[in-house]
C-alpha cells in the first residue's frame, strides 16, 4: 500500500492533464472545429476566476455558486449542470469552464481560454513560479492575495488551461515549534483514531487496512500537489510509524521546506549516507527527490 501511495502525486498530475483534454474535447476547444481564434477575454486579477466563473471562489458553498454562475451565464454563455457535484459551461467565445464540488463546496475551478498561450497570461498576471515538468509540460504556479487559492497554468492543445484549487501554505502544514504536527494536529504518541478524527473534520479521506492508515485528499500547497500521511498503529493504538510525503514542485518550495524543518527540529545529521532529524526523541529519516520529500519516523 505504501508503494502505491508513493506514486499518488504523480498519478494525480497525469490524471489532471487527461481531465483538461477531456474538457477540451467536449467543448470543441482546439478540436475538430479547427484551430480556435484568440479569445478576447480579460484575465482579471492574479489567480482570481473570470468570465462565467467571475465571483466564484474555492471552498464557496454550492448553494452560493450555482445561482452566481447562472447570473453570469445570462450574458456570457450557457451553463449545463450535470449534477450537484459539477457543472460545465460554454461561453460565446468558445472558452470553457468546469466547476467541481466536494463536501458541499467548490473544490476546483478550471478554465480553458481559446487560442491563448502562457505569455498572454504572464503579461496580465506577472511571471509566476515555474514548476518541475512532472508531466512533460511547462507550467506556472500563482496564488491569490489571501493565500487560499493556487492556480496552475499550462497550455493544452490550442487553449490555455487555468486550474484554481484550494490551497494551504506549506508553512501551515508544518506548523511552528519543535513538535511534529500536521495542520495543527499533533502526531507522535497520539492514538491513530484521534489523529484521523481531527483530520477528517477538515474534509480529508482516510483509507485504512489492518496494518496501515493513509490520509489523503488534502488541499494542495503553494509549491506542490497535496501531501499525504501514512500511519501504522502500535499495540497501544498510538502511531508507531509515521510517514509524511510532501510534493515539492518548485525550487522556492524546496528551499522553504528545508529551512522550516531545520528551524523546527534543528540541523539534520547524516549517518551511513542517510539524513535524519531529531524529533521529540525520535530519529526521523528524511529523503528528497526532484518532486517528493518524505519524513519517516519508525
Amino acid at each position: 500500500m505504501a508503494s502505491a501511495r508513493a506514486a499518488l502525486l504523480v498519478v494525480a498530475a497525469v490524471a489532471a492533464v487527461a481531465a483538461v483534454a477531456a474538457v477540451a474535447a467536449v467543448v470543441g476547444v482546439g478540436g475538430c472545429k479547427g484551430k480556435s481564434s484568440p479569445s478576447p477575454i480579460v484575465f482579471g486579477k492574479t489567480c482570481e476566476p473570470f468570465g462565467v466563473a467571475a465571483g466564484l471562489a474555492t471552498k464557496m458553498p454550492v448553494t452560493a455558486a450555482r445561482p452566481l454562475a447562472a447570473v453570469n451565464a445570462k450574458s456570457l454563455g450557457t451553463v449545463e449542470w450535470s449534477n450537484n457535484d459539477a457543472f460545465m459551461s460554454t461561453v460565446l467565445t468558445s472558452d470553457s469552464y468546469a466547476v467541481r464540488f466536494r463536501n458541499g463546496g467548490v473544490s476546483e475551478i478550471q478554465i480553458l481560454v481559446a487560442g491563448r498561450k502562457l505569455d498572454d497570461l504572464v503579461a496580465a498576471w506577472g511571471p509566476g513560479t515555474p514548476t518541475s515538468k512532472v508531466t512533460g509540460r511547462d507550467r506556472l504556479f500563482y496564488r491569490d492575495g489571501s493565500k487560499t487559492t493556487r492556480c496552475e497554468v499550462s497550455t493544452v492543445v490550442d487553449a490555455l488551461s487555468i486550474r484554481f484549487l484550494p490551497m494551504v501554505p506549506l508553512s501551515t502544514y508544518l506548523g511552528d515549534g519543535p513538535t511534529l504536527t500536521f495542520l495543527g494536529v499533533r502526531l507522535l504518541g497520539q492514538p491513530v483514531p484521534e489523529i484521523e478524527k481531527s483530520l477528517t473534520a477538515l474534509g480529508v479521506t482516510v483509507d485504512a487496512t489492518a496494518t496501515e492508515h493513509s490520509i489523503s485528499s488534502l488541499p494542495v500547497t503553494d509549491g506542490g500537489n497535496a501531501p499525504y500521511i501514512e500511519l501504522t498503529p502500535g499495540p497501544d493504538g498510538a502511531a508507531a510509524k509515521i510517514r509524511i510525503t510532501y510534493a515539492i514542485e518548485t525550487e522556492p518550495a524546496k528551499a522553504e521546506l528545508l529551512a522550516r524543518l531545520a528551524a523546527k527540529f534543528g540541523p539534520p545529521t547524516t549517518r551511513d549516507g542517510a539524513t535524519f532529524y531529531a524529533i521529540e526523541g525520535h530519529d526521523a529519516r528524511f529523503t528528497i527527490s526532484a518532486e517528493l520529500a518524505k519524513l519517516t519516523i519508525l
